[in-house]
């Protein structure tokens, strides 16, 4: 006699905010030796590169409980980090890209003697320099890299710190004015063919870009934005500039999705006006601080593990010993119980679409919850091997699939950036 096991999630939650419950900081381990500038996660594990880091090889790796060198590591100091065709890419201060394939690294060569920051579109990597050959007058290409040939997709006038894709576009943002030719004001956008402004643009330096809540943010050092007042960090709905409350003190450095809500980290002290050292959070509505901060400012935010890593050139986070890099936990107090081994959920954190693949072809249920247990969208029942879940049009949040087979009734905790 099958014995059907059924797990009941009973969420009475009465939230302002999605981060009311456990709030943390926390060290890494014994953190670096210096700046940290960039932080992405490959193969599971958490990449820091910056200046002279672990065991000065400008580069090192975390598993959660200890670092550990990068190969032979980066003779070169790092400015960006990102994957792209299951290998990890290392924007650097020299005339090269250097990747690693979890073993090895090698370089790609350009005629840049400093390599800015690196982006994902489309099929193809892409990456801004600043080229100055034998003293000469300096230009600003923008590189593709299709994993076999290294092609210009044209020049901007000052260099590029930022790339993100947002409405199927890729949106470049720095210090330029113009971006091939065309007038641009520190953002341009590119269709895989053509750039182009970005409404009337900003009137200072663009250092980071992030999607959140189906708009594009852009935080850096300026007051105004599409001739809106707008204190170092502004929104993009696709048509129009707005501010986000009344923004920032100081430069935003860095931007990132974390248990929905946008962080952002820089070189301020107050925002929304409200105090918050060096890091702040922003719900969509209102700013807050998280916890009491750092001691200097914060230049790379990246999520790995369910924790949010932050690193710059501080050395306390929380008020505790923090030596450039710390993580902060914003935990819900809600696990899922998801443990079906015939059965795989993924991506998640995702954007667009969530997928479900099962070894069989036995039908299943699937309901999508928001954080307080109410149903999004319609249940679906399938027998494919493959099921796809459209959440395009969902805010940026936790949700949780409820998927329900013959045996048993379980959920996953999902993260919608």
């Amino acid at each position: 006699m099958k014995t059907t096991k059924i797990f009941i999630l009973s969420i009475v939650l009465s939230i302002s905010s999605i981060c009311s419950f456990a709030q943390t900081w926390s060290s890494v381990g014994t953190g670096m030796n210096y700046n940290v500038r960039a932080i992405a996660v490959y193969n599971n594990e958490l990449y820091a590169g910056g200046y002279a880091n672990y065991l000065s090889d400008h580069i090192a790796k975390w598993n959660g409980t200890n670092w550990s060198s990068v190969g032979t590591g980066s003779s070169i100091d790092i400015n960006a980090l990102t994957v792209y065709n299951g290998e990890l890419y290392a924007a650097n201060e020299s005339n090269n890209i250097q990747k690693w394939n979890g073993t090895t690294w090698s370089n790609i060569h350009t005629n840049s003697i400093k390599i800015d920051a690196l982006g994902v579109y489309n099929g193809a990597l892409y990456a801004s320099g600043l080229s100055q050959p034998n003293g000469a007058a300096a230009s600003f290409p923008i590189y593709k890299w299709d994993g076999i040939n290294l092609s210009s997709v044209g020049y901007a006038n000052a260099q590029t710190w930022s790339f993100v894709v947002y409405n199927g576009e890729l949106y470049a943002g720095g210090g330029f004015t113009t971006a091939v030719g065309i007038s641009a004001n520190h953002i341009a956008k590119w269709n895989g063919t053509t750039w182009s402004a970005v409404g009337a643009g900003i009137n200072g330096r663009v250092f980071s870009l992030a999607v959140y809540n189906g708009e594009l943010y852009a935080g850096g050092s300026f007051t105004i934005a599409g001739g809106d007042s707008a204190n170092n960090i502004a929104k993009w709905d696709g048509s129009n500039w707005s501010a986000v409350g009344n923004g920032t003190n100081g430069i935003v450095h860095t931007l990132a999705v974390y248990n929905g809500e946008l962080y952002a980290g820089g070189s301020f002290t107050m925002a929304g006006g409200i105090y918050a050292n060096y890091i702040a959070k922003w719900n969509g509505t209102t700013w807050s601080a998280v916890g009491v901060g750092t001691n200097s400012y914060v230049s790379a935010l990246s999520v790995y593990n369910s924790d949010l890593y932050v690193g710059g050139v501080f050395t306390q986070a929380g008020g505790d010993t923090a030596m450039y890099i710390a993580k902060w936990n914003c935990s819900s107090g809600i696990e899922d119980n998801f443990k079906n081994e015939k059965i795989t959920i993924y991506p998640n954190p995702c954007i667009d679409k969530i997928y479900i693949a099962q070894t069989n072809t036995n039908e299943i249920e699937v309901i999508l919850l928001d954080i307080i247990g109410k149903q999004v969208g319609k249940t679906i029942k399938s027998k494919s091997q493959t099921t796809e879940i459209d959440v395009s049009g969902l805010k940026a949040g936790i949700y949780f699939l409820d998927v329900k087979t013959k045996e048993e009734m379980c959920f996953k905790k999902i993260i919608k950036n």
